[in-house]
């Protein structure tokens, strides 16, 4: 593929259509002008990515990643340690080397310190939570005791028919009320609790430690459990790890173990979507027994790129649960399986089509609703290994042979094979990821030239849609005049003026949407400052040289002493650094939360839908293109522009705090608080500057968004007013512009032909 062939070929393209803008819509070649732009940037990317074929395993937490992984790769040997929770679910990379290895990447000191911190805030909500709760206990029971009088003796009689409750304790409390806490404050709490079995935190804080791996591979697990295993004693300090292990299965490619949905520690989660922006292959995870759910969905909107992704694979994991819960009486196995098999596939059919509307990735699911999905169950497979080696089962897995063997009859519990063959591990193996490594070097070719298919079907998409106008405009002028024209307008005006409150309120509601989402990212921009705001401060230690002389003449005499002085120490430059860090974090959070926080497509098809509802589509006069194409390019300007904080008057506002407190960058002793103080004004004065960016980008967005709800209708009937005077203009010289119409289209014909070769 030439991919520099192609930026070539729609460059001319559109030097060619650039010709016509007599007759083509200016919005419609301005945006081809940005498609290149893009496709410039993106290929250039996808020409870096190395030769290694890159497979990704996501899902949410309790998928049962690690363990289909032990299965697939290792045999059911346990090899990866399985993660309890979000907080200690770290992205595991996996691949070959003759010499195994694992590289231990632990948290930075700033990652760190902002994990503290957190968990700090979560015991200051935790507090704030049971005070709240102590005082409320103290009201209900002095209330619930009577005021006296008769009143209070009535009161007190009806109250001792439901005696208060006892107080419960803080930790009671805390357990209790543990959902309704900030999940990242809980999670770092947790993290923070566990890292007290470390002795010395510090030492490992940005550090890699290489961990040997050589020996027997049954001890492999013994040893990575320690780093990334959920009772592990490195496991809560560790970022990220990457396993090097000699398996013929892992030649020639890299596997990534990501952690679950949502991850609560950014800078983690920002690794997991870098990762997988560069794969060539995704196998979603999704537990049989809640098979593809809207957190699922919500899953790929977030974390599988909508292009260059050659396939995903869904397996419905633990599929032994999932054939348990079907509850027909007397069914035999064969039954169950089947039955619940057929209800699963459905299920994630259904599910798949339903989010197509709303979804970023809706081409994904388009393509994910016609695939079947596989059903695995990896415990299933190990009893089966174990059976066959004779090795006693542990009691989860002695557990489900016993609930299998009391509920179906046909169930062959004792017929090793029959386990396996049910487990549909090999299957797996055998069909998709043997398949998939054989053709590796296809694969990658395949994922660039996917990329390429899509931004053919880009650029043709919207050549497609310049040309239904060029053909809608060449038609009109043929068989219509100026009082049709003028009629066919008057009608369309009225219909969409009956629809004007069902659109109003779709862009309502998409306003309330991102009201919460911008407050939610606020929120978060506040707490990252509390991972910045402590100074950088050394102890230094000066000897000094001291002397004095006494005397006169024959009795004069010298006296030599060192003299110990203690200094603390600090630097503008390290506040600096300290002030550079929060607001490139803080830009990074907000560009990558805004694309999110609007969904255009959702917006754009229900106001279709609404539009298609009021016409005959059926009617030759009903024109689609010529009502519906507007509504995309109105859309154009419903967009959040990336933030940038220029730091240049927070670098010089230091600056004038520091002076004549700083001598060459350094402050000593008693100015040190002086800089302290300083560091965490101008902070708080850049995070009160990027509040003040969301807060001015929400007010331009919900302006946009009103101004949308009250004027999106007009805009609409503005742009086809504009269309029907051009087109009345157009007919006073109706031959000319016919002909040039049938020029334009004949040039579109030929631009999607050269696109498309």
């Amino acid at each position: 593929m030439d991919y520099k062939g192609f930026e070539e070929k729609v460059s001319k393209v559109n030097e060619q259509i650039q010709k016509y803008k007599e007759v083509i819509n200016s919005e419609y070649l301005s945006n081809f002008e940005t498609y290149i732009k893009q496709y410039k940037e993106s290929i250039e990317e996808k020409l870096k990515e190395g030769r290694m074929l890159r497979i990704g395993i996501v899902g949410e937490v309790k998928a049962g990643k690690s363990s289909f992984l032990n299965s697939l790769i290792f045999d059911g040997d346990q090899v990866l340690p399985k993660a309890a929770t979000p907080m200690t679910a770290a992205l595991t990379k996996i691949n070959y080397s003759e010499n195994p290895i694992a590289k231990i990447h632990y948290y930075t000191k700033d990652d760190w310190d902002g994990i503290c911190r957190m968990a700090k805030s979560y015991d200051e909500e935790v507090q704030k939570a049971y005070d709240k709760y102590v005082e409320t206990y103290k009201k209900d029971k002095k209330r619930n005791a009577g005021g006296g009088g008769i009143l209070g003796g009535i009161l007190t009689e009806e109250k001792s028919k439901k005696p208060m409750p006892k107080m419960k304790t803080k930790e009671e409390f805390e357990k209790a009320n543990k959902s309704s806490f900030n999940k990242n404050y809980a999670g770092s709490k947790e993290l923070v609790n566990m890292a007290q079995r470390v002795l010395d935190i510090q030492q490992y804080l940005g550090t890699t430690e290489t961990v040997n791996l050589s020996g027997n591979k049954n001890e492999y697990f013994n040893i990575l459990n320690e780093y990334v295993g959920a009772d592990g004693k490195m496991t809560p300090l560790v970022k990220y790890t990457e396993i090097s292990l000699e398996n013929e299965a892992l030649k020639d490619i890299e596997i990534v173990d990501t952690p679950g949905l949502n991850d609560p520690i950014i800078s983690r989660g920002t690794i997991t979507q870098d990762f997988l922006g560069k794969c060539d292959v995704v196998y979603l995870l999704s537990y049989t027994g809640q098979f593809i759910t809207k957190d699922d969905m919500e899953l790929i909107n977030r974390s599988i790129p909508d292009e260059g992704i050659n396939e995903v694979v869904v397996i419905g994991s633990k599929v032994d649960s999932g054939i348990l819960d079907f509850n027909a009486k007397n069914a035999t196995f064969k039954q169950a399986y089947y039955y619940s098999l057929e209800n699963y596939k459905k299920q994630a059919k259904t599910n798949f089509e339903k989010s197509i509307a709303n979804s970023k990735n809706s081409e994904l699911l388009r393509e994910l609703a016609q695939k079947e999905p596989m059903f695995v169950s990896a415990m299933m497979y190990n009893i089966a290994k174990k059976m066959k080696a004779n090795e006693s089962l542990d009691d989860a897995e002695a557990n489900i042979i016993a609930q299998y063997k009391k509920r179906f009859s046909d169930f062959q519990y004792d017929n090793a094979d029959f386990i396996k063959a049910f487990s549909s591990i090999d299957k797996v193996r055998n069909k998709t990821f043997k398949e998939t490594k054989e053709k590796k070097d296809v694969i990658i070719q395949q994922n660039t030239e996917n990329f390429i298919h899509s931004q053919k079907n880009k650029f043709s998409n919207l050549l497609e849609d310049i040309n239904a106008q060029l053909y809608s405009n060449q038609r009109k002028l043929e068989s219509e005049d100026r009082q049709s024209l003028k009629e066919e307008l008057d009608f369309i005006n009225q219909q969409m003026n009956s629809i004007r409150g069902k659109v109003k309120n779709v862009f309502a509601e998409a306003a309330a949407d991102t009201k919460i989402s911008m407050k939610d990212l606020k929120s978060d921009i506040e707490y990252e400052m509390r991972n910045y705001d402590e100074l950088s401060v050394e102890q230094k230690t000066e000897i000094k040289h001291r002397s004095d002389t006494t005397g006169h003449l024959f009795w004069k005499k010298t006296y030599h002493w060192d003299e110990t002085i203690h200094h603390t120490e600090s630097t503008v430059t390290s506040v600096i650094r300290n002030l550079d860090k929060y607001r490139l974090q803080c830009e990074k959070l907000i560009n990558e939360r805004i694309k999110f926080s609007i969904n255009i497509k959702s917006i754009e098809e229900r106001i279709k839908q609404i539009i298609i509802n009021i016409f005959d589509i059926s009617d030759d006069k009903f024109d689609k293109e010529e009502i519906l194409g507007p509504v995309t390019i109105a859309l154009k300007s419903l967009q959040l522009e990336d933030i940038s904080i220029d730091p240049k008057k927070f670098r010089e506002s230091l600056d004038g705090k520091m002076t004549g407190i700083a001598e060459n960058d350094v402050v000593k002793d008693e100015n040190v608080p002086k800089l302290n103080r300083a560091q965490a004004d101008v902070i708080n004065d850049l995070k009160n500057e990027i509040i003040s960016q969301i807060d001015l980008m929400t007010t331009r967005l919900a302006n946009q968004l009103d101004a949308n709800a009250s004027g999106f209708i007009d805009n609409i009937l503005s742009k086809l007013e504009k269309q029907n005077k051009m087109l009345s203009e157009q007919i006073e010289n109706k031959d000319k512009y016919i002909v040039l119409y049938k020029e334009c289209i004949s040039v579109i014909a030929e631009c999607k032909q050269t696109i498309s070769e």
